[in-house]
């Protein structure tokens, strides 16, 4: 946390000229990279739980690193240091969920949450967001045999995830929503 309030306050210093910044983020990845060094390509799973996600989190730190994905909103204007728009788009599906306005089962809960996120994922790529354009979307990607999340995915280097459960574990959001009463 305190690497990311030393990137927010290099962000917020309008003294600092961009290659002042860019040099100060490449202070910051030292500073991950002794921390996160240790644990990143360790393979070793045998840990607890908790040892097994913070090697992952390391991982996942280190990828975003040397892809310059980490610090992207000290180096560019306009690119935010949080996550509070998104939060802002899901405050509707959460008071759904607060005032009962929502599936009574996990199933249906689960349902829901993938149909709102693929709504609210596809008004961000497309340039006029409406029934007959989203309609048009999912044509394509019916046509195509994937979607344009799965190309976007696979541009990253990342595979997508498995579509069949019985080939790969259960998706997060199962484990969360359907395994929450077990």
């Amino acid at each position: 946390m305190a690497i990311y309030n030393k990137a927010k306050r290099i962000k917020a210093d309008g003294r600092l000229l961009d290659s002042t910044r860019v040099a100060r983020v490449a202070g910051l990845d030292d500073e991950l990279l002794e921390l996160c060094g240790g644990r990143w390509l360790d393979d070793d799973t045998s840990g607890s739980e908790i040892e097994n996600d913070y090697r992952r989190l390391c991982n996942e730190i280190m990828r975003l690193m040397l892809t310059n994905e980490l610090f992207v909103f000290v180096t560019e204007a306009g690119a935010a240091g949080n996550n509070n728009a998104a939060e802002r788009e899901l405050r509707d599906s959460a008071m759904a969920r607060k005032t009962g306005r929502t599936s009574k089962t996990p199933s249906g809960a689960k349902r829901r949450s993938v149909i709102a996120s693929v709504l609210q994922s596809i008004s961000k790529q497309l340039k006029t967001f409406t029934l007959g354009a989203v309609i048009d979307e999912v044509n394509g990607w019916v046509k195509r045999g994937r979607s344009r999340f799965h190309d976007q995915v696979r541009a990253h280097g990342l595979d997508p995830p498995a579509i069949n459960s019985s080939l790969a574990s259960p998706s997060l959001l199962d484990r969360l929503i359907l395994n929450a009463d077990s």
